[in-house]
């Protein structure tokens, strides 16, 4: 017997980043990374206003789990948020890879 649906497989999920998010974040990188091989930070915030102003689809936040894309393509991003007893914004850092 066969079962009509199945689990999914780790290698069948897709997180599917809409175009204009990675527009959003290259303008931003192009806008904050200055010279290259600097690193640098994006505010969370800035992001999310920069995607909002590309659309009129309600902002969904699994969007911005863009750091593998990013990474497969030179990056290393690091995603730092506060703990529930600091206060700072949110931000995700870039850094090119190093050959």
């Amino acid at each position: 017997m066969t079962l009509p649906i199945r689990p999914i497989t780790p290698e069948e999920v897709t997180k599917e980043i809409p175009d204009f998010v990675v527009e959003a974040v290259n303008e931003l990188i192009n806008e904050k990374s200055g010279a290259p091989g600097r690193t640098f930070t994006i505010l969370q915030d800035d992001i999310k206003q920069r995607v909002m102003s590309k659309t009129n689809i309600a902002f969904d936040f699994k969007w911005l789990d863009f750091e593998p894309l990013y990474e497969s393509y030179g990056w290393r991003v690091r995603y730092d948020k506060p703990a529930y007893n600091e206060f700072y914004d949110a931000y995700f850092e870039f850094r090119p890879k190093t050959k």
